[in-house]
């Protein structure tokens, strides 16, 4: 018995050595002059890495570093991608019986830089194969072949968590009249239950810039199909100390949202608003719909219906209810309040200065209408047709 256990240990220790081993006795670079012309021809771009290798631990698994992928040359001679480094976890018990289970994907100091250049043609646009293979030939009462869809990849891989650790996305376009450059760094993403049929958990977070503006959000985003529809999602989102829930789904073509945030003050908000003074926005609910992509050089105002949008507005001691909605950029609105004091109002008004006393509006019901979107320098309230007043 004492012997037997001996070989046991013994066994298992050498089993031990020989897994802590194998990363140094398989290298799997010298199959880079494989491996990466296909990954060039499927990019359409120049790539190339420093190191892979098998890993035994945190996980077993494999993991590349200092991944690039060349820009277009047509575009510039930097990186258009590049990873610090690409992790790769694997479920041990599948690999035993000769299965490969992918169970994480993590993707180290992602580095993304997407142009659109003078011309209005982005960088994307020329990522994939150049050459497109001849159609196939099938007899004539043989159905139609559907389509690659963007997805169908998860058929094959399937993954239990997905993660970015200090990603950094930049967006450039050169083709408005002053070039700007957007930029979210300190990206982080966390996603999972990465596979066909789920609802995967979602986190990110990242920061915008030029404002500085933190973002995060939270929430579920499925269940995955072979297309890029949702039948549902439902999200936890805060820009900066600005918070709301958003809801809805996008499902061939249509997409239909819920954006709701019980409490803002619009001196938080990342944009600067026409106002004198802070308005606090409380029972925000804005019930909208449209198709995508958008139709390019239509504005959103037009494409965009907006069947329900309703919201508390206070500022100082008044306060006013707004209903309305838009519809082919035709936006109608109902305000109704108890009182409002000219004093608190937090826009210009057409008074004579300065008032001997405060102006008081009781029992206001005001309904109106404008087009959008509005003509260059026009104000809104020059823009609105009153249809009723009391």
């Amino acid at each position: 018995m004492k012997k037997a256990l001996i070989a046991i240990g013994i066994i298992l220790l050498l089993l031990i050595v020989s897994a802590l081993a194998l990363p140094f006795l398989v290298d799997l670079n010298k199959y880079q002059d494989h491996y990466r012309p296909l990954i060039e021809n499927a990019l359409n771009r120049k790539v190339s890495l420093e190191d892979i290798r098998l890993t035994v631990w945190p996980r077993v698994g494999a993991s590349v570093a200092e991944f690039t992928v060349m820009e277009d040359p047509t575009f510039g001679t930097g990186p258009f991608a590049s990873l610090a480094a690409l992790d790769v976890g694997v479920k041990i018990l599948p690999l035993l019986r000769g299965k490969v289970d992918i169970d994480s994907v993590t993707l180290h100091k992602p580095v993304v830089t997407v142009i659109k250049n003078r011309d209005g043609v982005q960088n994307l646009s020329t990522l994939g194969p150049t050459a497109q293979p001849a159609p196939p030939i099938r007899a004539p009462d043989a159905p139609p072949e559907e389509s690659q869809s963007p997805l169908q990849m998860l058929a094959l891989l399937a993954v239990e968590h997905v993660a970015i650790t200090e990603g950094r996305l930049t967006y450039r376009d050169e083709s408005a009249p002053k070039p700007a450059e957007f930029v979210m760094e300190a990206l982080e993403l966390e996603a999972d239950r990465v596979r066909l049929g789920q609802t995967p958990n979602l986190h990110v977070a990242a920061t915008v810039h030029p404002w500085n503006l933190p973002v995060t959000l939270d929430g579920t985003a499925g269940p995955l199909v072979e297309t890029l529809d949702l039948e549902r999602f439902d999200l936890d989102v805060s820009v900066g100390r600005t918070s709301g829930n958003l809801t809805g789904s996008a499902v061939g073509g249509r997409l239909r949202a819920t954006l709701s945030s019980p409490e803002i003050n619009t001196a938080e908000l990342p944009v600067a608003l026409p106002l004198t003074k802070p308005v606090h926005i409380r029972g925000l609910r804005v019930a909208a719909s449209t198709t995508y992509p958008f139709p390019e050089g239509t504005p959103l105002e037009r494409v965009i219906t907006v069947d329900e949008l309703e919201l508390d507005a206070r500022f100082g001691s008044s306060a006013v209810s707004l209903k309305g909605g838009l519809v082919k950029g035709k936006m109608e609105m109902l305000a109704t309040a108890r009182s409002i004091h000219s004093e608190d109002v937090p826009v210009a008004l057409p008074l004579p200065q300065p008032l001997d006393s405060p102006v008081v509006i009781q029992d206001l019901r005001l309904a109106a209408a404008a087009d959008l979107p509005l003509p260059q320098g026009m104000a809104l309230e020059r823009a609105l047709t009153i249809k009723d007043l009391g």
